[in-house]
C-alpha cells in the first residue's frame, strides 16, 4: 500500500501495487461550484478547538459496503446513514441498535475501523451517488486502514481480529436449544417447565431466569430465595439433567433500593456535572428513576467482581448482560470521562469485566465461560456470545434479523442469536399478546439454523404451548440441531482458530 497526498488542493489516494484502491472526494459539488458535503477536515466550537472530525472518500460507482455490527437494515450499507451510539433500540427493525461497531468492509477489498469510543457517523451515500464520509466526535481523526489484494473477506476479517483479539471457544453444550420467558418467576415454574419437556422429548441444554432477583435489589447478584429456595440445590437438579442454568443481569440499580444510598455514598455510580449520582429512566415505561454502577472506577469493581464470582461458583453457566445502553450524554465517570466519550464504552466494559470474572472461576473447574449480551462495541467478538436485543415475533422483522446476523459476521462475531419466537407481539387491542403458530414456527426455525437458539419472550415461548402441530414440527427441529452438534463445534473451532464466523454471508464465502 502506498499513500499519495496533493496538497493544492488537499486529497489523499491510496493505491495497492500501483493501482488506485481509494481516495478522498475533495469535489462533490453541486452547479453553484458549493460542496454538497464538507471534504475532509475537522468542526471548531467557539474558542477554536476541534470538536469532531470527518473525512470525505469517492464512491465508485459498483463498491458495496459490510458490517457496522448489528443493523437492522439491508446487508449493504450502501445509502444509508449509520451511527455508532448504542440505544436500547426497543425493537430489531431499523437502524437504531444496540451493537453499533465502527468498523466496515467495501467490495474494493480494504476496510476501515475508527479507532474511537465516541459517538461516530457514516454516510454511506446517502446523500451522494459519488462520495461517502465517515467520522467521530473525537479532536482527532484516528483510524485503521487494511487491505487484501485478492478480495479475500475472510482473510481481511483476519488481519481485523489479529489488531482486535481472538474469538474465545465457547461450550459444547452452548450449541443445544436454550428455553426461556420474560420471567419464570420461582423454583416451581423452573420444574414445571423441565418436567414437561423431558415428559414430551423436547431437548433443552440451557434455561434462563431473568426474574432470579427483588425487583428492588436487581443488579446487586442476591437471590430471591423466598420465590427461589436453595438456589445450588435447584442448579445441581438441572445438572443432574444435563440442563445449564443462565442468569439476567442489570448494570444499573433503583433509586428505591435499600442498598442505593450507602452505594452512593461509596462512589460506585456514574455521577452528573453536580457530583451526585447520575439518575435517569433505564425503559420509556420505567416507574423508578435508576443509577448506572460505573465500570472505570476499580473500588466498585473489586466489590462487585466477588459477588459475579460467588454467583458462578454456585455452578451458573451463563450470564445475560443486559441493558448498559441508556447513560445520558451530560455525565462524568470515575475515570474523567464525560459522556460522550463513556457512553459506547461503558457497553464493553460490562460485558468485558463480567466475563473475565466467569473466565476466572470457570477456568478452575476446567469449563469455558459464556455470556449473553445484548449491547457491545467492536471487540465484542472477544466477549462471546451476543443475541439481537427485543424482536418482534411478527414475521416481517425476520429478515431484518438475518441482515443484523450477517452484518455482525462481518464485524467479527461468530456467536450470535435472537429471540426464537420474537420477544413481543403486539395485538390487535394494542397490548401484548402470544404470537400466532405461524409467527411463532417461522422465528423457531430460522433461528435453529443460527450460532445459538435461545427461545425467549414475554409470553411463554415453550413449544407445547402453541399446539400439537407446532409440538412436533420444533421437536423434529431441535433433535436436528442436536444431530449436528459435532458439525457446529467443528465450525465454531473454525472461528476460534481462524477468525471465520459461523454465520457467513455469500460474500464471505464466494467473493467474487
Amino acid at each position: 500500500l502506498s499513500l499519495h497526498f496533493e496538497k493544492d488542493y488537499w486529497e489523499m489516494s491510496v493505491y495497492q501495487n500501483g493501482k488506485l484502491l481509494t481516495k478522498e472526494q475533495a469535489f462533490d459539488t453541486n452547479v453553484d461550484n458549493r460542496w454538497k458535503q464538507l471534504p475532509t477536515g475537522f468542526q471548531v466550537d467557539a474558542s477554536g478547538k476541534s470538536i469532531s472530525t470527518f473525512e470525505q472518500f469517492v464512491l465508485f460507482s459498483d463498491e458495496m459496503f459490510w458490517g457496522f455490527g448489528e443493523k437492522f437494515t439491508h446487508f449493504n450499507k450502501r445509502g444509508q446513514r449509520i451511527e455508532c451510539w448504542q440505544k436500547d433500540a426497543l425493537s430489531t427493525n431499523s437502524e437504531d441498535s444496540y451493537k453499533g461497531h465502527p468498523y466496515f468492509t467495501s467490495s474494493r477489498g480494504y476496510s476501515i475501523l475508527l479507532n474511537t469510543f465516541t459517538r461516530s457517523s457514516f454516510d454511506m451515500g446517502a446523500s451522494s451517488w459519488i462520495s461517502y464520509q465517515i467520522g467521530s466526535n473525537d479532536p482527532v481523526l484516528d483510524y485503521i486502514f487494511l487491505a487484501e489484494e485478492s478480495k479475500d473477506y475472510k482473510k481481511l476479517l483476519q488481519q481485523y481480529l489479529q489488531l482486535t483479539g481472538q474469538i474465545p471457544m465457547i461450550p459444547q453444550w452452548a450449541f443445544g436449544f436454550w428455553m426461556s420467558k420474560c420471567s419464570y418467576m420461582n423454583r416451581k415454574e423452573i420444574e414445571d417447565v423441565v418436567d414437561q419437556a423431558e415428559q414430551l422429548g423436547v431437548g433443552i441444554d440451557v434455561i434462563h431466569i431473568d426474574g432470579w432477583q427483588k425487583p428492588n435489589m436487581a443488579g446487586l447478584w442476591e437471590w430471591d430465595t423466598e420465590r427461589f429456595p436453595d438456589p445450588e440445590g435447584m442448579i445441581r437438579e438441572l445438572n443432574q439433567k444435563n440442563i445449564h442454568l443462565s442468569l439476567w443481569n442489570y448494570p444499573y440499580l433503583q433509586e428505591n433500593s435499600p442498598e442505593y444510598q450507602a452505594l452512593a455514598e461509596r462512589g460506585f455510580f456514574i455521577k452528573n456535572k453536580e457530583g451526585q449520582p447520575a439518575l435517569f429512566k433505564a425503559t420509556a415505561d420505567s416507574e423508578y428513576l435508576s443509577a448506572c454502577f460505573d465500570f472505570t472506577n476499580p473500588e466498585f469493581l473489586e466489590w462487585y467482581g466477588e459477588r459475579i464470582k460467588n454467583i458462578v461458583r454456585m455452578g451458573v453457566s451463563v450470564i445475560k448482560t443486559d441493558f448498559s445502553e441508556a447513560v445520558p450524554k451530560d455525565v462524568v465517570f470515575y475515570n474523567g470521562m464525560n459522556g460522550y466519550e463513556g457512553h459506547n464504552l461503558l457497553t464493553y466494559l460490562y460485558a468485558k469485566n463480567i466475563y473475565g470474572w466467569m473466565k476466572e472461576i470457570c477456568e478452575k473447574r476446567g469449563e469455558l465461560p459464556l455470556l449473553w449480551g445484548r449491547s457491545g462495541y467492536a471487540g465484542s467478538h472477544t466477549i462471546p456470545a451476543a443475541w439481537a436485543g427485543d424482536s418482534s415475533s411478527d414475521k416481517a422483522t425476520h429478515s431484518a434479523i438475518l441482515q443484523a446476523g450477517l452484518g455482525m459476521a462481518m464485524s467479527g462475531v461468530s456467536f450470535w442469536g435472537y429471540d426464537l419466537g420474537g420477544f413481543y407481539h403486539t395485538g390487535y387491542t394494542g397490548n401484548e399478546e402470544r404470537p400466532d403458530a405461524e409467527d411463532y414456527l417461522s422465528s423457531v426455525q430460522m433461528g435453529l439454523w443460527m450460532p445459538l437458539s435461545r427461545a425467549h419472550g414475554k409470553t411463554p415461548r415453550e413449544p407445547w404451548q402453541y399446539g400439537d402441530l407446532a409440538l412436533e414440527r420444533v421437536k423434529e427441529w431441535i433433535n436436528f440441531r442436536h444431530r449436528l452438534a459435532p458439525y457446529l463445534y467443528h465450525t465454531a473451532c473454525q472461528s476460534h482458530l481462524f477468525g471465520i464466523p459461523m454465520l457467513r454471508p455469500v460474500v464471505m464465502e464466494y467473493p467474487k
